[in-house]
């Protein structure tokens, strides 16, 4: 846990002081897991999936829970099931079928009817041609079960790929295997949010607005935009000398909580007080909302982690 917040606070300290490329302020946290019992999780044992696509789902299964780090090391010990003697934390298990279907239809095109010597078409005309529509379903039945048999997650959503094709088309349709290989892996990367938090980060844009300054506060407002682009240190340090004679000015307020914001855990506090405060000022302020709402993702993610850390 504390290795994570390390490399948090590092990379936010290495993203404020380095250039932007627009009047933006770079902040960086954490998304949380969606399921926090898989989040909390440190050992699991995969099981092969049965069906005529099992083994390649459990491969890139096993894979993607092997390649989860937030540390420099792996979030999850996978154990295939053939082989984990001590057991896991929980099981994955599972089947995986991939389905064809076809339908035939006909649709009316332009066609040339009547050439020149020369290859020139000299007459079209409308031509009904055969088609055929093909789509390719993934069907993967999913669970993750604890020791004592509580499910702690399932998914069954399917997923799907189409392509039609008519009599004359250049290119032809991609081979069954290609399309179920691309079908899987889009699968597997639905489920990577399921299971761990992510690192993020986001340029966010800083506020422009000067109306209710001063002359020599705006102008240092002014100042402090520019210097977004190559020292946002020191935008910072500028915003806070308005903000102190400008309690009121919303625009700078904002921007001093997202100065704060992007300074990692240790700002985390002082961005939510700032935020509050934007949105006590302006209550429609949507913005500083969707700060808070990092904040609170950021907040969420840090719990999640505590907990991994000690199941």
């Amino acid at each position: 846990m504390r290795s994570v917040i390390l490399s948090i606070a590092a990379l936010a300290s290495v993203l404020s002081a380095g250039p932007a490329l627009a009047e933006v302020v770079q902040v960086f946290g954490l998304n949380p897991a969606r399921n926090d019992r898989l989040a909390a999780l440190r050992s699991i044992v995969v099981d092969g999936f049965g069906g005529s696509e099992g083994a390649a789902v459990t491969i890139r299964l096993e894979d993607m829970l092997r390649a989860i780090s937030l540390d420099g090391g792996p979030y999850f010990r996978v154990l295939p099931a053939a082989t984990a003697s001590g057991g896991g934390d929980a099981l994955l298990r599972g089947t995986a079928d991939a389905d064809v279907q076809f339908q035939r239809y006909t649709e009316k095109r332009e066609t040339c009817a009547e050439k020149h010597g020369e290859g020139k078409c000299l007459r079209k005309e409308q031509r009904e041609i055969k088609c055929s529509r093909r789509r390719i379903t993934l069907q993967v039945s999913l669970r993750v079960v604890q020791p004592d048999g509580t499910l702690i997650h399932s998914d069954d959503a399917p997923e799907q790929a189409e392509h039609a094709s008519c009599e004359g088309d250049e290119n032809p349709p991609r081979s069954r295997g290609d399309v179920v290989r691309d079908l899987i892996a889009r699968y597997v990367d639905r489920l990577r949010p399921e299971f761990a938090p992510r690192f993020t980060d986001a340029a966010i844009r800083v506020d422009e607005n000067r109306k209710g300054l001063s002359k020599s506060d705006s102008d240092r407002f002014k100042r402090a935009v520019k210097l977004t682009k190559t020292d946002p240190r020191a935008a910072c340090a500028a915003w806070a000398q308005v903000g102190a004679a400008n309690p009121g000015h919303v625009p700078t307020q904002f921007n001093l909580a997202l100065c704060a914001e992007s300074l990692g855990e240790s700002g985390a506090q002082a961005a939510e007080a700032g935020y509050s405060k934007v949105l006590d000022l302006a209550p429609k302020y949507g913005a500083a909302a969707a700060g808070l709402g990092r904040l609170d993702r950021n907040a969420q993610a840090r719990g999640q982690l505590a907990a991994h850390a000690g199941a």
